[in-house]
């Protein structure tokens, strides 16, 4: 016997409470009237006891009238079954069920992706440091090349050749000056 099954015989057995308020109907009487929908009078009993838990404002009853427990309808039976009884407080809490069931999936899903996008993170931030060492360590070398260049003095072979050219020019310089000289003097 499944749960909405179970719901829907403890609707009718409230509403043959409420149907017959004006009695107290024992255990054995119920057992009579609808034990034979449940498996066995184990059941039945396991069943009126759940009623008992989780009803137990919608209907009276005394389980300690030994031997003979009894039940009867009350005035918040009628109000409970219009309400849909025990097959609405199945089906609330199928649905609180399902609905906790969807929580649980949506936050390993939200789990599973976080974890991902970490992972990712990492490897994006791994190549991030990769893709951005290396143009700097190059950038830091030739700089370092640069600055020690500078400082270096500098072995420029085009410098002698200047300073011949201008040793040539002044030889000439003098040499012209001596002729302008000798010309004055003579």
């Amino acid at each position: 016997m499944n749960e909405k099954d179970k719901a829907i015989l403890k609707n009718r057995i409230l509403e043959f409470l409420y149907l017959n308020k004006s009695s107290l109907w024992g255990l054995d009487r119920l057992e009579d009237n609808y034990g034979k929908k449940a498996p066995s009078k184990g059941h039945f009993r396991e069943l009126i006891k759940e009623m008992s838990e989780t009803g137990s404002r919608y209907f009276d009853y005394n389980w300690d009238a030994v031997p003979h427990p009894y039940f009867k309808a009350n005035d918040f039976t009628k109000e409970f079954l219009d309400a849909g009884g025990f097959v609405n407080q199945y089906e609330s809490k199928k649905e609180a069920d399902e609905q906790a069931a969807r929580l649980l999936m949506q936050d390993e899903r939200i789990k599973n992706q976080t974890e991902e996008n970490l992972r990712l993170t990492t490897e994006l931030n791994r190549q991030r440091l990769k893709t951005h060492w290396i143009p700097i360590i190059i950038s830091l070398v030739g700089l370092g090349i640069a600055v020690a260049s500078f400082f270096r003095p500098s072995n420029n072979p085009s410098k002698p050749v200047d300073d011949n050219r201008l040793q040539i020019i002044e030889m000439k310089m003098e040499q012209i000056e001596n002729d302008l000289k000798k010309d004055l003097d003579s």
